[in-house]
């Protein structure tokens, strides 16, 4: 396993074919955000990297009732534009969701500049 680390601290642990980053960033371990080595190597190629724990931690802090969090590529078919989505998993009440949903655009909006903050974006489902 080799460890690196991210200009902001966070570590990333490098197994097999498969990343993680710190562990504190994503809670408890069923919460197991993985990054494969290909995510892995985008965000660094976009220059995203150092924001996903931002991402990560708002995510956690505004929506305390997130179950899952998935983190996948996507690529626009018409103009080829590629980002990072956070697809996350919610349980609660709807209006309370889209509160929070504000709250951490308010605030991913205030901590991570443009164009940055356009290649990671925040996708949710309630169940």
């Amino acid at each position: 396993m080799t460890r690196s680390e991210t200009p902001h601290g966070e570590t990333v642990r490098d197994r097999r074919n498969t990343s993680l980053l710190d562990a504190s960033l994503f809670g408890e371990p069923k919460e197991n955000a993985w990054l494969s080595e290909d995510l892995l190597r985008f965000c660094s190629q976009q220059g995203i990297l150092p924001y996903l724990p931002i991402a990560i931690d708002l995510a956690k802090t505004c929506f305390p009732s997130l179950q899952e969090l998935h983190p996948q590529r996507e690529q626009d078919p018409e103009t080829g534009e590629e980002w990072l989505v956070l697809d996350i998993m919610l349980q609660g009440d709807e209006e309370k969701i889209l509160d929070a949903y504000d709250r951490y655009t308010d605030l991913w909006v205030a901590a991570v500049s443009w164009p940055e903050r356009d290649k990671i974006r925040l996708s949710y489902n309630i169940v």
